[in-house]
């Protein structure tokens, strides 16, 4: 598997069309306007990809089956990124592939200063099983439930929105020396 970063506005078309190929592949997660959205996001967040092992995609050409994974964030300042959008390819699920997709944005955003890393998912006052392995994904890769808000701004009442945090700084503990200390 290989991950490539691509910065905000500058994904190729192909890259943004492999994505959304996978999130229409998994219409439990995302709604017809959800679609909408993370299209619009598709273009101005910071994307990783996951191509299969041995795939030969390039900068600028890429086939929705060379894609099996995606994550999209944006910076909400100079400490704090958040997760827009995440999926990979439903049969290839429970194979590491997410877990790589975090590992490694967090660790370009810790190299880049961001200390905690938030994402916004159906929280666990729904029963609705695709969430509960998707809460589940995130706590197993260390975020914390911080708050359920419903309604949450631009979602629909009854779906109550679970806030995750996640401290990307913990990828690089000794990157900084706490306050107080000398050498």
């Amino acid at each position: 598997m290989r991950i490539e970063r691509l910065a905000g506005g500058q994904a190729p078309v192909e890259w943004l069309e492999a994505c959304l190929f996978i999130a229409r592949a998994l219409p439990q997660h995302f709604t017809p306007q959800g679609l909408a959205d993370m299209e619009s996001d598709l273009r101005r967040a910071e994307t990783y990809v996951a191509t299969g092992a041995g795939e030969t995609a390039t900068a600028t050409r890429v086939s929705s089956d060379q894609v099996i994974g995606f994550l999209s964030l944006v910076r909400k300042g100079p400490a704090v990124g958040e997760i827009l959008w995440m999926a990979v390819r439903p049969d290839l699920h429970r194979q590491g592939i997410g877990s790589s997709l975090l590992r490694q944005a967090s660790t370009d955003l810790s190299v880049g200063g961001v200390r905690i890393l938030l994402v916004k998912t159906l929280s666990a006052k729904v029963d609705y099983k695709p969430y509960e392995r998707t809460r589940g994904f995130y706590e197993k890769n260390g975020f914390l439930l911080i708050e359920t808000i419903d309604p949450y701004p631009g979602w629909e009442a009854g779906n109550p929105c679970a806030i995750y945090a996640y401290s990307a700084e913990s990828v690089h503990p000794f990157r900084r020396k706490p306050s107080g200390c000398s050498e």
